[in-house]
């Protein structure tokens, strides 16, 4: 096994922030903390699973109407779709 010198560091160079830029005021500007975060509660477009138990005879309905239907489509899409004509209607 050879033995060999340690190497050498090089000189740091000039620091990485540009010329210009106020870090002291980036820094007072801030954000928002995780916890802050959570506080608002979940976005508008974040879904939730849900576990839904159906029984055969209701997915065999299910499985008529989505081949009846002209546009190709997920049993889940279908589900979505039909819940949400149901809040509708009941809104309504």
């Amino acid at each position: 096994m050879p033995i060999t010198k340690k190497p050498v560091r090089a000189k740091a160079a000039e620091p990485a922030t540009p010329t210009g830029v106020d870090v002291d005021a980036i820094i007072e500007r801030g954000g928002t903390v995780p916890s802050e975060a959570v506080k608002r509660g979940p976005a508008k477009t974040e879904r939730k699973a849900v576990l839904l138990q159906l029984y055969p005879t209701i997915l065999d309905q299910i499985a008529e109407e989505i081949a009846k239907s002209p546009v190709r489509m997920t049993r889940q899409t279908w589900i979505e779709l039909a819940i949400v004509e149901k809040l509708k209607r009941d809104r309504a």
